[in-house]
């Protein structure tokens, strides 16, 4: 059965923000652009036999198979470790994983993750790699990392659109009863204890990387519940409180209140500051988001290292466990590339696939997480629209929608005028997260970018006729969910330790999808692999 726009709506954003939407006008004009996303119908076609006849055999210590954030950061590791003979392995035609970045007409624009938390002064490996990229200036007399102030967001760094109007920051206070503004100071009061909380053990209850957080057991069983339940167990009933922790659920996991740990919750709104009396840390972003680190990973690993369109169909372990067999698909030939170490930085899902002719497979793939689906577009704009109220903002949001508002690609070269690009990011909720993809992938273009501008219109005046194109993208596996239960499960605790030569950097071994745990895992990994080649 055909869907009706409402009904398309409705699925995208839910009754209430769908009721909104819905009351814009649709299209009049056919908006140019493409739909885009990753390599599908060649990963699914990895679940058939690949046939090793007249394959070539090449001989190399390390295999990394992924060219995401984790991949490049092993590779990045590894030749930090004196070990420069390895090969990273990319089903795509070119490496980023979900923070690949484009440009268009002099313009740099993410399609995934756009920004970095300033990290705290004992993040020491990804402080290495901000040295390198220049964004890491030095530390002032109180030890404090400095960043470049170009690459920090410049203010305005955020604003809300409600009742009509645009407002400064995320919260939407305007309007706000006398029980939200008390519910919001009792909210802000608590997770300020939070940030400074430590466990038995010593350590801060929720850190970055997420393993450095405390392992008390008091605090570890707020995995048990979904955010949702600890708002309503603490007497949050504020619904603009709500949609504020809600939103923060969306933003860095893809999920709502009721399908989102309240370990993980907590963690995404104390980990970033370091004690109660700070500010949140300040965000690192590029023109490009994070693919900027990305270009910066993988030209440090060099071309020459970096075997794109390799779609790795299966892993074979020696009989003495001495080494592995990647069998890789490559345009015009098949490669068994022969390993002494192999490590795997793709979805661990994908572990399932890839080890099928490995003798002990059952107790390779007992962890694999949900992953939550995103739409990401990129307008490309030939003039600003006006919009009322505060004004344009590097990230810019709408109460009560279900897409997470848009990024300004000039917002850093500090430009009001002329032409942008805005990166809007809509994840696809449900409880289902094989459900919510199939409802992404049955979205045609057309009713993608009806929805987002139906969205957006409500906000801006004369939006559609600025418009120059609009490119969509569908991540069909965005980042992984920490639902309650996951992140404190043994299957998790387990899934990152090597097993035989085989090492593990999925970025979602953490059950989150953020950069600085794809980085740690990396780093983790690679050094295994120095250790085990040095033995």
């Amino acid at each position: 059965m055909e869907l009706t726009r409402r009904d398309v709506l409705h699925a995208l954003f839910g009754a209430t923000a769908g009721a909104a939407a819905c009351a814009t006008k649709p299209l009049d004009r056919e908006i140019p652009g493409t739909s885009l996303g990753p390599s599908m119908a060649v990963g699914h076609a990895l679940a058939d036999a690949v046939s090793t006849d007249g394959a070539v055999v090449e001989e190399v210590p390390v295999v990394i198979v992924g060219g995401g954030a984790s991949g490049l950061t092993c590779g990045w590791r590894l030749l930090h470790e004196k070990l420069e003979r390895f090969v990273l392995l990319e089903l795509e035609p070119r490496t980023g994983g979900t923070a690949i970045s484009d440009s268009s007409g002099g313009l740099d624009y993410p399609w995934g993750a756009h920004y970095l938390p300033c990290p705290a002064r004992d993040q020491v490996d990804l402080l290495e790699l901000l040295r390198e990229t220049g964004s890491l200036v030095g530390y002032g007399a109180d030890g404090m990392p400095e960043f470049e102030e170009s690459h920090l967001v410049v203010a305005p760094k955020e604003r809300i659109y409600l009742g009509g109007a645009w407002s400064e920051g995320l919260y939407p206070s305007v309007g706000s009863s006398t029980d939200d503004r008390e519910q919001q100071r009792r909210f802000s009061a608590e997770i300020a204890t939070w940030v400074d909380q430590k466990g038995a053990d010593g350590r801060r209850a929720f850190s970055m990387p997420l393993d450095r957080s405390s392992e008390d057991p008091t605090i570890r069983a707020l995995d048990a519940i979904a955010m949702g339940e600890w708002l309503d167990r603490r007497g949050y009933t504020s619904p603009r409180l709500r949609w504020f922790v809600e939103y923060g659920c969306r933003d860095d996991y893809g999920t709502e209140l009721g399908y989102t740990s309240a370990w993980a919750g907590l963690h995404y709104l104390c980990s970033r500051t370091e004690e109660r009396k700070r500010e949140s840390a300040d965000l690192l972003a590029w023109p490009s988001g994070n693919g900027f680190l990305m270009r910066h990973l993988a030209e440090k690993i060099g071309a020459q290292r970096i075997r794109s369109n390799s779609a790795v169909a299966r892993l074979v372990p020696s009989p003495d466990g001495r080494r592995v067999d990647v069998i890789a698909k490559e345009p015009g030939r098949t490669v068994i590339y022969r390993a002494e170490r192999v490590v795997l930085a793709v979805p661990s899902f994908l572990r399932r696939l890839l080890t099928a002719d490995h003798p002990e497979r059952e107790r390779l793939v007992s962890y694999a997480p949900p992953f939550a689906p995103w739409l990401v577009a990129n307008i490309h704009l030939r003039e600003r629209p006006r919009s009322r109220g505060f004004p344009p903002a590097w990230d810019n949001v709408i109460y009560q929608s279900a897409g997470l508002g848009y990024v300004v690609a000039t917002h850093q070269a500090l430009r009001d005028h002329g032409p942008t690009i805005w990166t809007y990011y809509l994840p696809i909720l449900g409880a289902d997260a094989k459900a919510a993809r199939k409802k992404l992938q049955a979205l045609d273009r057309k009713q993608a970018v009806d929805a987002i501008l139906s969205d957006l219109g409500r906000a801006h005046v004369g939006l559609v006729p600025a418009i120059e194109r609009i490119d969509v993208w569908k991540w069909g596996h965005g980042m992984a969910r920490p639902e309650p239960g996951l992140l404190m499960s043994p299957a998790r605790a387990r899934a990152a330790e090597p097993f035989g030569a085989i090492h593990f950097a999925h970025s979602d071994l953490s059950g989150v999808g953020l950069f600085e745990e794809a980085f740690s895992h990396g780093n983790r990994a690679a050094r295994e692999v120095a250790r085990a080649i040095a033995t």
